[in-house]
């Protein structure tokens, strides 16, 4: 064990290496007082409690659905039973639980999915990286796993830990939501996401064409001394297609960095919260609607 997290992990034990989060789960209901609690102090303790134990783990490992319905099933059966050690009988659920997950003021009880909480936590992680380069983690990851790349372009297809691992599986995430105010226009071309085609942005090149120099930042698209697209550059190296999505990229007046921002907040900022609701909403979005009575 180093700072709480076990040294040697392989994918298939992941699990059983953090079981002691479960005991630390199940230890909790053997409180005296919790056979006391009504609903409402039940809930504070869910929220207080039961949400803490696993947050410092969280923002270092992405754990299995199976783990974290392990964990979400205690929070449930507490919710609807309390604490019966001698009852065996199963608590009657009288709403869905993602009914009890949803906020108050859409008529939930505010609890938590802790699997939401996990990605969250590590798109926030992520997010840290792009925004702190110069920190001493990131460099470390940096020169471990993408030294000729960037996060955006890191391989998934090498020997890799369960941290970066864990990165590399929210990375979608925090890629879909974000985009680049151009300043200076520092901004590589070719592997980070500053337009919604980045990707086959090799696969639009013209290699055959004579009459410029292949780009290597933004601001090589743009004319001389000047922030204005340079159009026939960009028709002649890419396609008509890329010069239509190029034109509504926001370019701002001024000197400095690009920036980077988080399209959820009014800031820019990614935070846990933020992730956690954006990922809320998605799940919201993909489950089938209720069935309407007849």
């Amino acid at each position: 064990m180093h700072l709480g997290h076990p040294l040697l992990i392989t994918q298939k034990d992941k699990d059983k290496a953090y079981d002691f989060i479960y005991q630390k789960f199940k230890s909790r209901l053997t409180l005296t007082k919790a056979n006391t609690l009504n609903h409402a102090g039940r809930l504070t303790l869910i929220q207080s409690v039961f949400a803490s134990i696993p947050i410092y783990y969280m923002a270092n490992i992405l754990f299995t659905k199976k783990f974290l319905a392990k964990l979400t099933a205690i929070i449930r059966t507490f919710w609807w039973k309390g604490v019966q050690m001698n009852q065996n009988k199963k608590p009657i659920h009288y709403r869905s639980w993602d009914a009890c997950c949803k906020p108050r003021k859409e008529g939930g009880l505010g609890i938590r999915k802790l699997q939401l909480v996990n990605k969250g936590m590590l798109i926030n992680i992520a997010w840290c990286f792009i925004n702190e380069p110069g920190s001493m983690v990131a460099k470390i990851i940096k020169a471990k796993y993408f030294p000729n790349a960037s996060l955006w372009t890191a391989s998934t297809h090498i020997c890799k830990s369960t941290f970066w691992s864990s990165i590399l599986s929210i990375r979608h995430h925090l890629e879909t939501h974000v985009t680049i105010q151009f300043i200076d226009g520092n901004t590589s071309i070719w592997n980070q996401p500053w337009s919604p085609f980045w990707k086959e942005m090799h696969d639009h090149l013209n290699l055959e064409q004579t009459d410029y120099q292949i780009p290597n930042t933004v601001s090589d698209l743009w004319l001389p001394n000047s922030k204005m697209w340079d159009e026939n550059k960009i028709v002649t190296l890419f396609c008509q297609q890329s010069m239509d999505a190029l034109v509504q990229a926001l370019v701002i007046a001024g000197q400095g960095q690009d920036i980077i921002c988080w399209k959820l907040t009014p800031n820019g900022l990614c935070s846990s919260k933020s992730a956690y609701n954006m990922l809320a909403k998605e799940e919201a979005a993909s489950q089938p609607p209720p069935n309407t009575p007849l």
